[in-house]
């Protein structure tokens, strides 16, 4: 079948039911240093589902989890390369009946860091795309190999698919220049391109057109912040279902603090550990990368649930860490409401988003002067992985909303709306 035979079946203004008005079965596939995500889409048929995980590749007592329409499975991996847990999953997929055949996977789409100025939206994979994808290496030392990694060994292993990527930062593109531009040489952008970029476009824009949805007001209509709290976490300002400023920055290390990396950082204190410490690039960044932020403040874990644990046994650090990390959201948000020049939704996703009441809790402290009013009850009992659930109190005049994260949906909708675009057949 060829592509421009392929219409996108339109749900209204949202797009997020991924229906085509031919068969097509979509693979999403997100692979990190140690782990791989994966879902798959029927287009025909929106009841069959799968998304799973490999976790601990590279490592002892490799696993991969899926959770399909067909059941549940888990399976304990004797090859833990990434070459074995892209096997397993495929493997695993055709024996659950999710595909009838490796070539039942017509399209497969990639999740990507930073595209550039040049890269947005679902973009098909190249050797071009794959050779600007490797000049951010440095930027992207522990994401790009990987990613790069499972792109190849996925065109290895499904070579009758159309492969797409999905760059993190295009959702970002609409930041006006005011906005992304920093206040260097002007020929450091002119030149060199070095600006703000953002990240976790595809969990931001999800989260927006979900809570658009879930309110039932058309997504151009809402000033929106999304604060999508995970390991990785950023905060974006959504006007009208468009990103207008972003927290993470030319890298990945800017804005929250997040599990491992500090995020905002006076660039003087580098400096000074250059001069004084004699700290070179290499020992800078793995201080700024894999040192810092939750673990380097608590000096307990890099996982948020380790770190509430500790501060409700009274560790003083960890009390700390909580509160630096909460404040941090907070000022944020105070920004984006002065940015946005009002607010109708609040957003809470991804895996601390969602799971730490606390978290929500101490983030909305003090804010019920700019309408942000939390009711505890509904804080405390929100299931935040398995339903939205709006969390404002009946006085709020911003609605307080608790979004399961659904990138790789987001990804799917990105790239059927790219194949129009595509010349190639599936």
């Amino acid at each position: 079948m060829n592509q421009d035979q392929i219409t996108v079946q339109s749900d209204g203004q949202y797009g997020l039911a991924l229906k085509t008005d031919r068969p097509l079965k979509l693979l999403v596939i997100n692979c990190g240093s140690s782990s791989l995500k994966f879902a798959v889409f029927d287009t025909m048929d929106t009841d069959t589902f799968a998304r799973g995980e490999v976790e601990r590749i590279g490592l002892a007592n490799t696993r991969l989890t899926l959770t399909a329409s067909q059941g549940e499975k888990v399976r304990l991996l004797d090859d833990n390369s990434h070459q074995g847990a892209l096997g397993a999953m495929l493997d695993t997929l055709e024996s659950v009946g999710i595909v009838q055949g490796l070539d039942d996977i017509a399209v497969v789409a990639h999740r990507s860091t930073l595209g550039g100025e040049k890269y947005k939206g679902a973009v098909e994979v190249t050797d071009q795309v794959i050779g600007v994808m490797e000049g951010y290496i440095p930027l992207f030392p522990v994401h790009n190999p990987s990613i790069i990694k499972g792109i190849r060994l996925a065109q290895a292993l499904l070579p009758n698919a159309v492969h797409f990527t999905v760059f993190d930062s295009s959702f970002h593109s609409t930041i006006p220049d005011f906005a992304y531009i920093y206040a260097l040489p002007y020929a450091y952008y002119r030149d060199k391109g070095l600006r703000r970029f953002g990240y976790h476009g595809s969990s931001h824009q999800y989260a927006s057109l979900r809570s658009a949805q879930f309110l039932g007001h058309a997504v151009t209509a809402l000033k929106t912040i999304v604060c999508h709290l995970g390991n990785g976490a950023s905060i974006c300002a959504i006007d009208g279902g468009r990103s207008v400023d972003t927290t993470l920055g030319f890298s990945p290390v800017d804005g929250l603090i997040m599990g491992t990396r500090g995020g905002e950082l006076d660039p003087g204190l580098l400096l000074h550990l250059m001069k004084v410490e004699g700290l070179q690039y290499d020992a800078l960044a793995e201080l700024i990368n894999q040192k810092s932020g939750l673990l380097g403040l608590s000096g307990i874990s890099s996982d948020m649930r380790e770190v509430e644990l500790a501060a409700i046994q009274g560790n003083p650090r960890a009390c700390l860490t909580i509160n630096a990390y909460t404040y941090r959201i907070r000022k944020y948000i105070g920004a984006y409401i002065a940015a946005l020049e009002g607010l109708d939704a609040l957003v809470f996703t991804g895996g601390i988003g969602q799971g730490s009441a606390r978290v929500r809790h101490l983030a909305c402290r003090g804010l019920s002067h700019m309408g942000i009013r939390l009711d505890e009850e509904k804080n405390t009992t929100a299931d935040g992985f398995n339903e939205i659930t709006d969390i404002a109190a009946k006085d709020s005049l911003v609605r307080i909303l608790v979004i399961p994260a659904d990138e790789e949906r987001m990804i799917a909708r990105e790239t059927l709306s790219a194949l129009k675009n595509c010349r190639c057949a599936c």
